[in-house]
């Protein structure tokens, strides 16, 4: 099986709630794990792209408010085909269709691209670390702590939003987590 060498994202509904282009731009949110996805493939040599139907300026209002615009390498944003774009990405990057994985909350907008592009991967996650579990985004030499990864992103993000969410201070916290350390 190849191994990829970019990933095609989406944006509205994918790596954050909400959709720039309509009224709820303000309350949009970042995915929780969106940030760490995107670190860990950039560290695992994956390329990180975007595809998106979308205003450009709207789009990198976003990127910058959530500090993730550094993980993004090229990106194609307007209203055009998403298959067109991604044949604009694979061309620019010089990588083959079976080199490219597309994430999208839209199944019409998976299918349309598959239509076009057949080789490629077409995904939808529910939540951006998954990315990382799949047989073909993990290293060739990979680790047992590299196998652990996933579970280890996803428990560190449910700390913190534990702790963010938690009202009282940091000591009750602690004590609510019911922490054992052997020693």
């Amino acid at each position: 099986m190849p191994k990829i060498k970019l990933v095609v994202w989406d944006l509205d509904n994918t790596l954050w709630n909400g959709t720039v282009y309509y009224t709820d731009k303000e309350s949009i949110k970042l995915k929780s794990g969106t940030e760490a996805a995107l670190k860990e493939l950039t560290k695992r040599g994956i390329i990180n792209t975007i595809c998106s139907k979308n205003y450009y300026e709207d789009v990198d209002k976003m990127l910058e408010k959530f500090e993730i615009k550094k993980y993004f390498d090229g990106s194609e944003i307007n209203w055009g085909l998403k298959s067109d774009n991604i044949k604009k990405l694979i061309k620019k990057y010089n990588v083959k269709a079976n080199e490219v994985c597309f994430v999208d909350d839209d199944a019409f907008q998976r299918a349309e691209v598959l239509s076009q592009i057949p080789n490629l991967k077409a995904i939808e996650l529910g939540d951006p670390l998954d990315i990382l579990a799949l047989d073909f985004m993990k290293h060739e030499n990979e680790t047992e702590e590299d196998k652990e990864r996933v579970k280890i992103l996803k428990e560190q993000r449910n700390r913190e939003e534990a702790e963010k969410n938690h009202k009282g201070n940091y000591k009750d916290f602690l004590m609510s987590c019911e922490i054992k350390m052997l020693i």
